[in-house]
């Protein structure tokens, strides 16, 4: 197995994010509906809005996820990083 390669996820990808955003959904037994996920999804590719998604790739398969967020603070004057 190869060190994984952390980059942001690609337009083209969505069957891979989804599979992993599936199995985190069920791990929290939670469910969004299908209008969720195609907002969600459109949300991580917009560049007005400050939704971003990494993935992890190890030997050319997509193995990891995660959403992430800048926002402000009241505690400092730098943005805080909601994952």
């Amino acid at each position: 197995m190869s060190d994984p390669t952390i980059r942001p996820v690609r337009p083209d990808e969505r069957e891979a994010w989804e599979g992993l955003w599936s199995g985190y959904l069920d791990f929290y037994r939670a469910a969004i509906g299908p209008e969720m996920r195609d907002l969600t999804w459109s949300r991580l590719h917009d560049p007005l809005v400050p939704l971003h998604a990494l993935v992890a790739e190890t030997s050319g398969e997509t193995v990891g996820l995660v959403h992430y967020l800048f926002h402000a603070s009241a505690w400092t004057r730098g943005p805080y990083c909601y994952l």
